[in-house]
Parts: structure tokens; C-alpha cells; sequence
């Protein structure tokens, strides 16, 4: 599995803390090739708003990895956890959620290190 900065309640965090939340990275050059279900992305910036030191090589995204991208862009601004991308590209192809919201969150994480997409923080549900 990948290593993942995002709490989860198997390592320690509380009930009342929401998942991680992801959206894409606003500043990513984009080439879409419908016709072949592909995208090639490359970072702009990095995590800390600089130009990259090192040039970044484009990230290639084909089948299901294009499709988990198109539908990340399709969420709110305040972007979505990884259950609801996964509930959102397993309904487009068929499948059960809990048959691909582990590879979905473990590839939304290479996403976010990459710098294509941001993790936003969990919002904590007010406790009355």
C-alpha cells in the first residue's frame, strides 16, 4: 500500500475526524486525448507554490486512472474523499465501490505527491 498522509482511524485518529478530502492541484498543464481515453499531465508547481527545481517529467494516465482524473474534476471546490470518487467512477464502470476505493485512494495519494492533486484538510464535525 502506499504510504498515505491522510488519518485514517487505523492509525489513531479520532471517530469525530472527517477523511481527507482531495481535489486537483490548480496549477497543471493538461493535454486531453479523447479518442484515446488518455491524459498527460505535468505539475506547474511544486507542493510550496515554486516552479519545480528539476524539470518534471509528464504523467501519462490511461483506462481507469483517466477515468478516476475525470471524475476528480467533476468535484466540488472543497474536493471529495476517496470513498466518494471511488462511489462516483465505480457506478460509470459498473463495479462495487468497496471493489476499488483502496486502489482509488492509494492512487489519488500518488496524485497528490506528484503535485496534480491537493489534500485538503479533514474537517472535524462540531461535537454539541
Amino acid at each position: 500500500m502506499a504510504p498515505s498522509t491522510s488519518a485514517r482511524p487505523e492509525d489513531g485518529a479520532s471517530r469525530t475526524s472527517a477523511p481527507v478530502h482531495y481535489r486537483r492541484a490548480g496549477e497543471v498543464a493538461e493535454v486531453r486525448s479523447p479518442a484515446e481515453d488518455r491524459h498527460a499531465l505535468l505539475p506547474l508547481f511544486d507542493m510550496d507554490g515554486r516552479p519545480p527545481r528539476d524539470a518534471p517529467q509528464p504523467l501519462v494516465l490511461t483506462g481507469s486512472a483517466s477515468a478516476i482524473w475525470e471524475v476528480l474534476g467533476r468535484m466540488p471546490d472543497e474536493g471529495a474523499t476517496a470513498a466518494t470518487v471511488a462511489r462516483t467512477t465505480a457506478a460509470e464502470f459498473g463495479v462495487e465501490p468497496v471493489e476499488i476505493e483502496s486502489d482509488v485512494e492509494q492512487f489519488l495519494e500518488q496524485l497528490a505527491d506528484a503535485g496534480l492533486a491537493e489534500r485538503l484538510p479533514a474537517r472535524r464535525h462540531a461535537v454539541n
